[in-house]
């Protein structure tokens, strides 16, 4: 499915990108195209039963000052006037992988200053770890997950 997903985007880049190159009309285009398609795929996954969806989808629109799709905006003046008992009951439950993502963007970056330092992974970085962020060497050591880099998903502090 993920593969056939990325297939599609894929089409839509190629035919903004010509032999003739590319403008910024042609691009616009094929971002929007790539953003409806996105959507579509969210409405599924929302429609099955994967309510985080909603606020993704959102979200999304709303960083990119793009109108919301109707989908979701009717989604979510359902549960306004629903009157959820909590709003978990809309946008399913956070996720709870017991780090906050700014501890572990902080953690990452601390890390990455220590290890330039010479300190390997290991209960010595997490201890200084610790003093420097003010929490126990045993959170810190849990904020392993600030040792990967957030966004390439690799181990280490490059």
């Amino acid at each position: 499915m993920k593969q056939e997903q990325g297939k599609k985007i894929a089409e839509i880049l190629r035919e903004a990108i010509t032999e003739e190159g590319f403008s910024k009309e042609k691009l616009r285009e094929a971002f929007n195209k790539v953003l409806a398609h996105c959507s579509q795929l969210q409405e599924h996954a929302f429609k099955k039963g994967d309510k985080k969806q909603l606020i993704a989808v959102m979200s999304l629109h709303l960083q990119l000052k793009k109108p919301v799709p109707e989908w979701a905006q009717a989604a979510f003046l359902e549960a306004c006037f629903y009157q959820p008992k909590c709003w978990d009951d809309v946008f399913g439950r956070p996720n709870r992988s017991g780090v906050r993502k700014k501890e572990a963007y902080e953690a990452f970056f601390e890390a990455s200053e220590l290890r330039k330092k010479g300190l390997a992974i290991d209960a010595g970085l997490f201890e200084e770890l610790a003093k420097i962020m003010r929490m126990s060497a045993g959170t810190a050591s849990r904020l392993r997950i600030g040792i990967v880099h957030p966004i390439q998903g690799r181990k280490g502090c490059r």
